[in-house]
């Protein structure tokens, strides 16, 4: 039989190798935790800022609209000042300037869109120059308020389809 010093050192040691070892190994299971809500921090962090830039680019997509909506009124119905002209170079620099945002933000976080928008540039550069048209001498000013709201209408429906349908690939992703 041992006798009862060997017996200490030989538990004391267990002891300690035991203890190490669960030390070891909380040590290495916390990291690992660690690493897994890290990871899975990231990934959320990741899908609130894309959800971040697709409402932006929704924003200025309705934004567009809505110019190109008061810059078609304006032309048709002419200005609600009287006396006052439209400006319809500074409204289409305002939605172009408006739209330069829009590829911006398009081509550097969601380039998976950019066919649907350079449909979408399109159709609304045809879009606002059928309205400028519209207004310009010899059409605007000859034309009867029916006439330029026709001209006007023919071109809006090809621009609205592309807007819905960059706003129905916008609401897919966020979806």
């Amino acid at each position: 039989m041992l006798d009862q010093n060997t017996t200490t050192a030989i538990t004391t040691f267990i002891t300690a190798v035991s203890t190490l070892s669960a030390a070891i190994l909380g040590v290495f299971l916390a990291n690992r935790h660690n690493e897994k809500q890290e990871k899975t921090k990231a990934i959320e962090e990741r899908e609130y800022r894309k959800k971040k830039v697709v409402e932006e680019v929704y924003e200025v997509l309705v934004r567009i609209d809505s110019l190109c909506d008061a810059f078609a009124y304006d032309v048709i119905n002419g200005s609600s000042h009287p006396g006052e002209g439209i400006d319809v170079v500074g409204q289409i620099k305002v939605i172009r300037e408006t739209s330069d945002r829009l590829k911006t933000l398009i081509n550097l976080y969601i380039p998976t869109l950019k066919e649907s928008l350079n449909i979408y540039i399109n159709e609304l550069g045809d879009y606002w120059n059928v309205i400028g048209r519209a207004f310009s001498p010899g059409i605007g000013n000859a034309a009867s308020k029916g006439q330029r709201a026709d001209t006007i209408k023919a071109q809006e429906t090809s621009y609205k389809e592309s807007l819905h349908s960059l706003q129905k690939k916008l609401e897919e992703m966020v979806n």
